[in-house]
């Protein structure tokens, strides 16, 4: 099997296992590397309300305290990177802290048709990091606090 035949199909099947609700554990154990990062991008002001956004995750375990969403934002910085670099500040939260984080800010909904057919993701084996997959999704998603609800 070629390489990016391999990425293509785990890429996929990790979306299949999101998509089912497959526990964090098991994804960051079954689809990540033994020093997994996540970077959720978005913009730094919203963390108060969307506190996994703008920050690097790295490594696993669960650190002792986590930011949540009814925190003011000095707790927040004090609990991490207060900058825009993402690279931590007084605490490493790690990729297991993500998954807790999501799922006390957002829940997920999915829709039996959202798993996009394999030709649907991109391969880039040039990029760093032994190559990249991208794919376009859609999904419902709605504020655990709030109950609103929108698509991406």
């Amino acid at each position: 099997m070629s390489p990016s035949t391999l990425l293509r199909q785990t890429a996929r099947s990790f979306c299949a296992a999101f998509i089912r609700g497959d526990p964090p554990q098991a994804l960051l154990d079954t689809y990540f590397t033994s020093r997994p990062a996540i970077h959720e991008h978005g913009p730094s002001w919203a963390r108060e309300r969307l506190p996994f956004l703008a920050y690097r995750f790295e490594g696993r375990g669960s650190s002792s305290s986590l930011p949540t969403t009814t925190t003011s934002s000095s707790t927040s910085a004090a609990a991490r990177d207060d900058d825009d670099d993402g690279k931590g500040g007084t605490q490493q939260l790690t990729c297991d802290d993500y998954y807790a984080l999501l799922k006390q800010t957002l829940a997920f909904h999915p829709a039996g048709d959202m798993l996009p057919a394999e030709e649907a993701f991109a391969v880039d084996l040039g990029a760093e990091a032994g190559g990249v997959v991208s794919v376009r999704m859609r999904a419902r998603f709605s504020s655990v606090r709030t109950g609103k609800g929108w698509e991406e």
